[in-house]
């Protein structure tokens, strides 16, 4: 027989599971790391604040990891971007930019980074023009699929990471992996 705390527990319990990458999954064959390192597609686009942001500029002083996400709705999407905030000091040790691309306003993506306390760029996508490029733009729902790519500082695709579903995340340990092969 459950306590009457058993709901409070569960809850608790769930709250951990999601904010520890619980609810999502990575699939480690699907880190795709090209051989032949294609060209990234160029971009500039408005972050939340409405300056804009290249990828040339953003790649001037390293590789950079671009996280396209679904929407500040969806839980999953913050999670992730949670866990990268929570790590990104060793993001940043590889010299690595982080920059997440979401279909939001620029609004929304100040009101999250300030709630949430992300130390990264959100740059907007709103017309889906970017993620069209990447491959990750999914038409009939009118919003990136969840995605992230390394691109070196050769403007080169080092890691491309396409999620089957929301909850298909690739993990920082990965993006971690891959950096420090890039940078040897």
């Amino acid at each position: 027989m459950l306590s009457r705390s058993a709901p409070t527990w569960f809850v608790a319990l769930s709250l951990v599971a999601a904010l520890s990458g619980g609810c999502a999954y990575s699939r480690p064959e699907a880190v795709e790391v090209p051989k032949d390192a294609p060209a990234a597609p160029p971009f500039e686009l408005p972050d939340q604040q409405r300056a804009a942001v290249s990828l040339a500029q953003l790649r001037a002083t390293g590789p950079v990891v671009l996280v396209f996400y679904r929407g500040d709705w969806c839980p999953y999407c913050r999670a992730q971007l949670d866990r990268i905030q929570a790590r990104l000091g060793e993001l940043q040790a590889t010299d690595a930019r982080v920059v997440a691309i979401t279909v939001d306003t620029p609004d929304q993506s100040l009101a999250l980074a300030k709630k949430r306390g992300y130390q990264f760029p959100i740059l907007q996508d709103e017309a889906g023009r970017i993620g069209s490029q990447y491959g990750v733009w999914d038409k009939e729902a009118e919003l990136h699929l969840p995605a992230t790519f390394i691109v070196d500082r050769e403007g080169k695709i080092r890691l491309r990471y396409v999620g089957e579903g929301k909850r298909d995340r690739v993990t920082v340990d990965q993006v971690l992996a891959v950096l420090k092969d890039v940078r040897t």
